[in-house]
Parts: C-alpha cells; structure tokens; sequence
C-alpha cells in the first residue's frame, strides 16, 4: 500500500500505544509485532492517513480486528473504509465524536 509509505507521526505513536490492548487474548493479536497486529497496524495507519478528517480512533481498532478475522489485511481496510463513508459514521471517530454525543443524547 502506497499510503503505508507516508509518514504520520500524529497517529502513529497513538496507533503503537493502542495496539496491543485490541484483543491481546485472541491468538491473532496475542504476539507483540506478530501478523496481526502489524496488519492491524497497517489498517489503521492507512486510515489515518487516507481519512485526514477522522484520523484515528482507538475504537476503530476493534472493527478492525474483528474484519481481520475473517478476511486479508487490505480488504479490511477497504471495508473500515468503506463501512464509515456509507453509514456516515465520521462523527462516531473524530475528536469531537459528535455524531457519538447525539447517539448518548437520544438514547
């Protein structure tokens, strides 16, 4: 992936620190630096990137995880992508976590 090669010390730390709480008893993500967690890596790195507005998120981690499960690392990056554009979920991952606050309220 081309977006893997740009740099962005912003969300990279966090991504680092954040990694290894997603899961850490599920075989895939269980090795620090293992595949699954540097894909996971990759995944959220790559979105950060491809999605300047959201950035990254802690919790977009666990939906990353749970697609890695079940299919390669760049269809799961696809599909976080492409999940968040279709159902308009950017409030739920941006800083302010509007759409997020809206959801509490209403419930």
């Amino acid at each position: 992936m081309e977006l893997l090669e740009q740099e962005n010390p912003e969300y990279e730390n966090l991504i680092l620190n954040d990694i290894h709480r997603t899961f850490p008893k599920h075989p895939l993500f269980i090795n620090d630096g293992g595949l699954g967690q540097t894909a996971l890596y990759n995944i959220l790195k790559g979105y950060a990137i491809k999605n300047k507005d959201v950035g990254y998120c802690q919790g977009m981690g666990f939906l990353s995880a749970i697609f890695l499960s079940y299919m390669n690392e760049e269809s799961s990056f696809w599909f976080l992508h492409h999940l968040v554009k279709k159902h308009q979920l950017q409030g739920f991952y941006q800083h302010s976590m509007t759409a997020l606050n809206v959801a509490f309220y209403v419930l």
